[in-house]
């Protein structure tokens, strides 16, 4: 996402080969196409994303905490719930 879409803070720019003739450990003997600086860029924009990502993650399921513990002592007494009673323990499917 980062380096082969430009998908981040870093813009819009591709810092990886085109994968043509790769194979596997085809890069452990190619240089890297950027600067050491421009690596050490793109590691700090993966771990923003990744903190960002697992602060959302961790708020969205402590936010459910009380229908996920309903959902697992439902599933602990019955083994399978059905659709209906999944709506009923977890609420309706939030709008994407």
């Amino acid at each position: 996402m980062v380096t082969a879409w430009g998908m981040s803070d870093l813009g819009l720019a591709s810092y990886e080969s085109s994968g043509e003739d790769r194979f596997l450990g085809y890069e452990l003997g190619q240089g890297r196409p950027y600067s050491e600086e421009t690596a050490r860029r793109i590691d700090a924009e993966v771990s923003r994303l990744l903190s960002e990502s697992h602060a959302a993650v961790l708020e969205r399921l402590s936010s459910a905490r009380d229908r996920l513990d309903g959902l697992a002592q439902a599933l602990l007494e019955r083994e399978t719930v059905g659709g209906d009673e999944l709506v009923e323990l977890l609420g309706p499917r939030p709008a994407r």
